[in-house]
């Protein structure tokens, strides 16, 4: 029995040894390992590297502003379309209320196409040199006190149309490519 336990406890012993006796042999190598010099190619980038990296990014940042700015570009044509629809329905919109409410009073409306000239009532409206202009008392087509309506940096006139059916304004693109858009109401209005 003596010798079970003499050597169950040098069993003991010799695990608890054996993690010492482990380290003991690896400690050349991790002493080698650390003083062994740094390798120069692990500092970092080289030239090439980031001559090349430099020239990609360039690439994608002018790729991105050259769809940026044709982007931008279609979206302000869309914008000034929009701009010059919506002016020129607001123009049709206020000339067919002011007519409607001279024609209640009033006879018939004079229109002169040649002179792309309107007058109902004591009232006119015509189109002369892409401006849309009013006289509120005593209108003849070539007489002075025109009034401009609108801004021509927004929208520009180019005919102005009336029929015993319908009322019209044409309206053109300040910039880019020469776009018509007409919009017509109908007349009379009761």
């Amino acid at each position: 029995m003596l010798a079970l336990t003499f050597t169950s406890a040098l069993r003991a012993r010799a695990t608890t040894l054996r993690p010492l006796v482990t380290a003991r042999r690896l400690l050349p190598t991790a002493l080698r390992f650390l003083a062994r010099p740094q390798r120069k190619d692990a500092l970092g980038f080289t030239l090439v590297e980031f001559v090349l990296a430099s020239s990609l990014a360039a690439l994608l940042a002018t790729a991105l502003v050259a769809v940026f700015t044709r982007y931008y570009s279609e979206l302000e044509q869309s914008n000034q379309a929009f701009v010059r629809q919506q002016q020129t329905q607001y123009w049709l919109h206020w000339l067919w209320r002011d007519m409607h409410r001279q024609a209640l009073v009033d006879q018939r409306p004079s229109y002169h196409a040649d002179q792309q000239c309107l007058l109902y009532g004591e009232a006119g409206v015509r189109i002369r040199n892409t401006h849309l202009q009013w006289r509120p008392a005593g209108a003849a087509c070539d007489s002075n006190g025109w009034q401009a309506l609108h801004d021509p940096a927004q929208v520009r006139f180019r005919a102005l149309e009336w029929s015993p059916e319908a009322l019209c304004l044409t309206s053109r693109s300040v910039s880019g490519p020469a776009r018509l858009y007409k919009e017509c109401m109908p007349w009379p209005p009761f």
